[in-house]
């Protein structure tokens, strides 16, 4: 973790703290409003979803491709609520603040702040990965399940 400190000392010592600070605030802000509009995105498909499941269900018995595009629907809502779920993090992990506490190296609160914001924006960006992954799984399992459907009825 030395390492890391040592890393942000030469950059704070050779750039001014404030620019790097309010950029990486901005790069947080960013990430929170990409993961804000994905998860919108996701609900509203997850709403979307569940209505057609229920229209289905309550058309009459399903078979064959009809029971596919259920199952299709389904792993659209789990992947849709993979894609709302996850919560962006508000600061670094508690694993980061022990091993920064157990160091024997002393920076200084600058160099603490920085490291955090690095730390909770690599871990943000991480986060809004795996949602976007399961927007684009719920994406085209609904998308499955619009084929299967239309299959199904023949149209």
């Amino acid at each position: 973790m030395s390492a890391l400190f040592d890393t942000i000392a030469v950059v704070t010592t050779t750039f001014p703290p404030e620019p790097l600070s309010a950029e990486v605030d901005r790069q947080l802000a960013d990430v929170r409003e990409q993961a804000s509009g994905l998860a919108t995105r996701a609900a509203l498909l997850l709403g979307a979803s569940t209505v057609a499941a229920l229209v289905a269900l309550t058309a009459g018995q399903p078979r064959g491709a009809g029971i596919a595009a259920l199952v299709a629907l389904g792993i659209a809502a789990a992947a849709g609520v993979v894609a709302v779920v996850p919560s962006l993090g508000v600061g670094p992990a508690a694993g980061a603040l022990r091993s920064w506490s157990a160091s024997s190296y002393e920076p200084d609160p600058v160099t603490v702040l920085y490291a955090a914001k690095l730390t909770l924006l690599a871990a943000n960006r991480g986060r809004l990965t795996a949602a976007t992954a399961g927007h684009y799984v719920q994406v085209f399992a609904t998308l499955a399940a619009v084929v299967l459907a239309l299959a199904g009825t023949g149209g």
